[in-house]
């Protein structure tokens, strides 16, 4: 009987044979796959580095896209490294020469994430544009809302002025032309219209300016769609190219698998038959058992019960195994042709395709985003200009600037004008003087000795006409001196009074005054006084007079500071204040107390002095109201009228 041993156990020959056989095997079907395999190694993992950082995998087509957009333009999916924060510094690390169009081309074929930067850069491009536009939109609509309202106010108080000076009864402006019809009649009126029409202009400006603005940010918008429809659609392609690669790569891999199975199996056969040629050209080496290789479930069948080898068996299905690994063989050549021709085209045509069609895309984008800027630039500048010339023109042009209009007013041409329309004859400086409304004996706005000196009178003539006519007319009105009366007839009685006021309240001109209009001159009256009726020296004296918490000190205090006064202060001091206690006794019927009364009057006769150093507080209102309310109340006692 044949001794069986294990292959371990076996003679040099047998391992050294099996050696042999193993090594021809590998270097008949092996080198082929190797040589290819060298030559595509970098290849293949820089290719599955991208179809990573592009997820072409299984379910990526149906992935949101603007997620798979910022899955891309944020960075690596599997490592979590940045597009921006680390490629970029890599690219930026590289010696090219930039101005070199293909060499760039060629470096981001070669960078692992170069399209990826494209991308991004397009992407961040686009969002730039969509800025502008959304600035320049803005900035149009500002300056038509600008540019409309100028020129309508322009127009609107053009026609009104033209109205006035009898230019046309028309109350549309189709053409600021249409007011050289009529001849201004005064320098003001022809300066004020040159004015307006230069208003309009400047509207008329800004409304252009906004319309060309507007242009351009519409074709910033129609540029910004335009850069993100070619972004996707180069995209889309890109991948479609590369997901064929990825899948004509994970096919190769398939085929590997068998080839490098059926020549296991291959291998295993020859062992088996070389194992029992040995044995029988050696009896004496024993019985041979089944091996316990990768393949031995395969090769049982050629096994009988007993153990023993059928040498018929084991050659037959060692040319099936050859006739198998042939076949894997041819496949696997086959494919790793097919997928050197899928490489070739991707990497050699269709990525640096893509590559130069990105980086068109991102040159024209920027290129076109710089020219509209470059425009928007121009028409602000040009805008900006026509109207400085517009306000202030050039020496050489005729057109006068706007601080020369206004200069051109002459106000003594433009008065004695007016008096030769309305009076009918030519006047002489002398007549003019005669005519003039300007009082040579004015009132207002005089100090009380000065008025003593020049009428001879303790309390001044207006103020004694005023009190007269309130206290014959108006003591029962309700809200008397509360109330105010019109600003322009309070205007006009202080004319008049200032003018004559003997004669200014007789009536004879049968002209009747509103009671609050009187009152109003009279409040004017005091509060025009160069110095207070309560002078400033005493302002700060008198206020801590008041502070005084005790009523019987803050009146003694009070009457002291008025007894102080000098003559004329105190004589009209006492005519007013005595008024001003008959106009609290009528409470009844006008409703003004003291109360009310020195809230009114205290502001207007005690005033901080202008010095700077006593600034006018809450605190010292108060107390201002309080002085005249105690020097009201107490007028009998403070002016002694008792004797």
């Amino acid at each position: 009987m044949i001794r069986a041993i294990s292959p371990a156990a076996g003679s040099p020959s047998l391992k050294r044979s099996a050696s042999r056989s193993r090594h021809s095997i590998s270097s008949s079907y092996n080198g082929t796959y190797d040589r290819a395999m060298t030559d595509t190694t970098l290849a293949s993992e820089s290719l599955s580095r991208s179809v990573s950082r592009l997820s072409i995998k299984d379910g990526v087509e149906g992935k949101d896209q603007d997620a798979y957009d910022d899955e891309i333009d944020g960075g690596d999916p599997i490592t979590g490294i940045s597009v921006r924060e680390g490629q970029m510094a890599d690219v930026e690390g590289l010696d090219v020469e930039l101005g070199d169009g293909e060499k760039v081309i060629h470096m981001l074929c070669d960078y692992e994430n170069g399209f990826n930067l494209l991308l991004n850069l397009i992407k961040r491009s686009t969002l730039s544009t969509k800025e502008c536009t959304n600035f320049l939109r803005k900035r149009a609509q500002i300056e038509e809302e600008y540019g409309k309202a100028m020129s309508k106010l322009a127009q609107q108080v053009l026609s009104i002025s033209t109205s006035n000076q009898g230019v046309g009864d028309k109350t549309s402006v189709s053409t600021l032309n249409a007011v050289d019809r009529g001849a201004p009649s005064s320098t003001f009126d022809s300066a004020w219209i040159k004015l307006l029409k230069m208003h309009d202009e400047l509207g008329s400006l800004h409304t252009k300016l906004s319309t060309q603005v507007s242009d351009l940010a519409e074709e910033l918008s129609a540029l910004s769609k335009n850069t993100e429809r070619s972004r996707k659609q180069l995209k889309t392609a890109c991948l479609q190219h590369t997901k064929t690669l990825h899948d004509s790569e994970n096919l190769l891999e398939k085929v590997k698998t068998r080839y490098e199975s059926s020549t296991a199996e291959w291998e295993g056969a020859i062992l088996q038959r070389e194992s029992l040629s040995q044995q029988l050209a050696n009896p004496g080496l024993g019985g041979m058992v089944m091996p316990k290789s990768s393949s031995a479930g395969k090769l049982s069948g050629i096994w009988g019960k007993s153990g023993s080898a059928n040498p018929v068996k084991l050659k037959k299905l060692e040319e099936d195994a050859l006739a198998k690994a042939n076949q894997a063989n041819d496949a696997y050549k086959q494919q790793l042709n097919a997928t050197n021709v899928v490489r070739s085209a991707y990497w050699g045509s269709h990525l640096p395709r893509f590559v130069r069609l990105l980086k068109e895309t991102q040159t024209s984008t920027t290129s076109n985003l710089q020219t509209h800027l470059h425009k928007y630039a121009t028409l602000l500048e040009s805008t900006l200009c026509s109207e400085g010339h517009l306000l202030s023109p050039l020496p050489s042009s005729p057109d006068p600037s706007l601080t020369n209009i206004i200069t051109s007013i002459n106000n003594s041409h433009d008065f004695t004008q007016y008096l030769h329309q309305h009076l009918g004859t030519k006047l002489s400086q002398k007549n003019i003087d005669t005519y003039s409304l300007v009082s040579n004996r004015p009132s207002f706005c005089l100090d009380l000795q000065t008025l003593l000196e020049r009428d001879g009178c303790p309390v001044p003539i207006v103020v004694q006409k005023l009190i007269q006519h309130i206290e014959h007319c108006g003591m029962t009105t309700q809200g008397i001196y509360r109330l105010s009366g019109n600003t322009h007839a309070v205007q006009r009685l202080r004319g008049m009074l200032n003018k004559d006021p003997e004669v200014a309240l007789d009536g004879k001109d049968g002209e009747v005054w509103d009671i609050h209009v009187i009152t109003g001159v009279l409040k004017l009256f005091f509060r025009e006084l160069p110095d207070p009726l309560f002078p400033r020296s005493v302002y700060r004296g008198i206020l801590e007079a008041a502070a005084i918490e005790d009523e019987r000190m803050r009146l003694i205090n009070i009457h002291e500071f008025v007894n102080a006064l000098p003559d004329v202060n105190y004589i009209t001091l006492q005519a007013l204040i005595g008024h001003l206690w008959r106009v609290a006794k009528n409470e009844n019927h006008n409703n003004m107390s003291v109360v009310n009364l020195s809230i009114i009057w205290g502001p207007t006769l005690l005033d901080a002095p202008k010095d700077g150093l006593q600034n006018q507080s809450t605190s010292d209102i108060k107390l201002q109201t309080r002085v005249v309310e105690v020097v009201i109340a107490n007028y009998d006692t403070i002016f002694d009228t008792e004797s």
